[in-house]
């Protein structure tokens, strides 16, 4: 017997930013998955991931992801890794720097009460 299809979405990361970015209606590119395409069949979840190819100028990576659908029809990634990425990096790319700032200051205090 075949095995169920699962509803799929398309999502690749921004050219520009790295941000997460997901295809939508519109073929378009959104942050936000609620706004994201679904593909209910094989033949739709292929014709996204070729739009979604075609549009190397803006995003890097597309490829498909399996989601669960809300009672309100918003898409849900099923996957760990999918889930991890909707919030972004899991490291703080500006700790260096926030960290400089805090020595530069506590330095300062610190030599003011000297």
């Amino acid at each position: 017997m075949a095995k169920a299809f699962v509803p799929k979405i398309v999502s690749a990361n921004d050219l520009m930013d790295g941000d997460v970015v997901y295809l939508t209606t519109t073929n378009t590119w959104s942050r936000q998955i609620t706004e994201a395409a679904i593909a209910l069949d094989e033949a739709a979840a292929t014709a996204l991931l070729a739009i979604g190819e075609e549009r190397q100028d803006l995003i890097v990576g597309a490829y498909l992801l399996d989601v669960a659908i809300a009672d309100d029809g918003a898409p849900s990634p099923t996957h760990f890794r999918e889930k991890y990425r909707l919030n972004g990096p899991s490291i703080d790319y500006l700790a260096p720097q926030k960290r400089s700032l805090v020595d530069a200051q506590t330095r300062h205090t610190l030599s003011e009460g000297a």
